[in-house]
């Protein structure tokens, strides 16, 4: 018993293995948003830290109350602070989707009436100064509001238990804003703000000289 102890004793490489196994699988579950078995993870490494690694955690926590409700109080503040950053950047993601979609739907559009009618010069201007914060055309107001792809704004009552996750986990929430959101995003803005050199590229790789 004492050897398994030792084995698993603070410094040792057991107890460094078990730290980022344990953090690695409290991650990934909050990114799934599973709150029960993340909050399960955690309990048991601090039961392994208690009994095993004897560090006393329980101990500490039942001998200094006060010290530790501040830090709890501290803790949620900082996490209802990131909350609304999270929001924010959720938000506008879902905002994004949106518009690529409303953009490849005027696009679509606009190109089909103009091969039925190509001398019509105000849908040649409106599909070439077609962009993804471009206002509807007046001709497709009556088809896109029976187009079924509209994404309605996210709700906070629907998002409860992910703004939940935000806050209890917020160091979490922001490593993986930092390793995944963030950068998709800018890449995602990127492509949208070149996306007029793309399509110029495009054209100019399947222009044909007329005779």
């Amino acid at each position: 018993m004492e050897g398994f102890v030792g084995a698993l004793a603070i410094g040792s490489f057991s107890f460094y293995l078990l730290t980022v196994v344990c953090a690695l699988i409290t991650i990934l579950l909050v990114n799934r948003e599973c709150p029960y078995w993340s909050v399960l993870c955690l309990f048991s490494y601090a039961l392994y830290l208690d009994l095993i690694a004897k560090q006393h955690v329980f101990g500490y926590i039942a001998s200094h109350p006060l010290k530790i409700l501040l830090y709890v109080i501290a803790y949620l503040l900082v996490g209802f602070a990131w909350s609304f950053v999270k929001w924010w950047l959720f938000v506008n993601k879902e905002a994004l989707v949106f518009k690529a979609k409303r953009y490849s739907w005027m696009e679509s559009c606009l190109k089909s009436r103009l091969s039925k009618a190509p001398q019509d010069n105000v849908l040649k201007q409106q599909l070439e100064g077609l962009s993804i914060n471009s206002a509807m055309p007046s001709c497709l107001e009556s088809d896109y509001s029976s187009t079924y792809f509209a994404i309605s704004a996210p709700k906070v009552s629907d998002c409860v238990k992910s703004i939940t996750l935000w806050i209890l986990y917020w160091p979490i929430s922001l490593l993986l804003v930092l390793m995944g959101d963030l950068i998709t995003k800018v890449v995602h803005i990127l492509i949208e703000k070149c996306r007029v050199v793309y399509e110029s590229i495009t054209k100019n790789a399947f222009k044909v000289n007329k005779e």
